[in-house]
């Protein structure tokens, strides 16, 4: 998907359909950042409402941080894990929060279940220490943003 020309521009959201020159740029951008958050929006919504703002959206680094984990988020949703462990970590890189060290950790999980669905052992027990160290500083960030105990399980 990608921009179009003719009468009508559909953009990489597929949800957004305007009129070429109807909209200003700051209210795609607002459309675009209330679907990057909305929990409730399917996962392909907000990956791409995400991957609007990370393009277009000249986002500040902690802003595009929550874009980059938001879509994190909704990738592992999608099982797509190689790119949300991607997107979660450059939003680490960028702004370090105990909320995208724990989506890390579950990402991690996933991988490791993965894994053990495939029986491939040590790829298994690599991904658990990755979780369980992602959990360890999403704790050490934040004391109330989890627990080690049943992570994974």
């Amino acid at each position: 998907m990608g921009f179009r020309s003719s009468a009508i521009a559909v953009l990489a959201l597929p949800w957004l359909v305007v009129s070429a020159g109807s909209e200003r740029p700051e209210d795609l951008s607002r459309g675009a950042a209330a679907l990057c958050i909305d929990v409730s929006a399917p996962a392909a919504i907000r990956i791409d409402a995400c991957t609007w703002m990370i393009r277009h959206g000249h986002l500040r680094a902690e802003n595009l941080a929550i874009a980059l984990n938001n879509r994190g988020v909704a990738k592992r949703e999608t099982a797509d894990l190689a790119g949300a462990l991607a997107d979660l970590s450059e939003a680490i890189r960028l702004s370090p929060t105990a909320l995208s060290y724990g989506a890390r950790a579950w990402v991690h999980c996933s991988v490791a279940w993965r894994a053990d669905d495939a029986g491939d052992d040590a790829a298994s027990r690599a991904a658990y220490a990755a979780a369980e160290s992602d959990m360890q500083r999403a704790l050490a960030l934040d004391p109330s943003s989890g627990s080690l105990d049943g992570l994974c399980y």
